[in-house]
């Protein structure tokens, strides 16, 4: 069940966001944050890099699970729809120890990731989740980006969109 999106920060909660993969890639190794190419993605790591910060940030691979952006991977074609249902909740039961391990609870979970990526993780997680840009189709969540690309980073009194 998605909360509110428009949430007002503590001092004490720790927001992270997490972003999709996409399909489009580089054809050599590079730091996860270069090595999707989609103009979604670029956008959203723009984003990402300004509101949450380093450190705060993090994407979700269809290969190679919960990546940081600065980790250097290989390109690869896979994605969470090409795994069966059993695949994708063995994916998103690991993904959640994951960020459980490294998260602490009261810790605010932004996915930015289709509903194929969210489904697979948000259910297992004890942390709080929210989805700011569920149901939008890819032309809206473009235009979402635009709309936020001057946004600042996250300080503790700042509201989230």
């Amino acid at each position: 069940v998605c909360q509110s999106s428009r949430r007002r920060m503590t001092a004490h909660a720790l927001h992270i966001g997490l972003l999709a993969c996409s399909r489009t890639k580089t054809d050599r190794p590079f730091p996860a944050r270069e090595l999707y190419v989609s103009p979604l993605f670029r956008a959203a790591r723009a984003y990402m890099e300004r509101r949450y910060g380093p450190g705060n940030w993090l994407i979700l691979s269809a290969r190679y699970g919960l990546v940081d952006p600065d980790r250097v991977i290989a390109p690869y074609d896979l994605n969470l729809r090409q795994l069966t249902p059993g695949q994708r909740e063995s994916w998103g039961d690991r993904i959640a120890v994951e960020l459980t391990d490294r998260f602490p609870a009261g810790t605010v979970l932004w996915f930015h990731a289709g509903a194929v990526y969210r489904d697979a993780i948000a259910p297992v997680v004890p942390h709080q989740v929210r989805f700011p840009l569920a149901g939008l189709r890819i032309g809206r969540q473009l235009a979402w980006y635009r709309q936020h690309a001057s946004a600042e980073r996250l300080n503790s009194t700042d509201v989230l969109p």
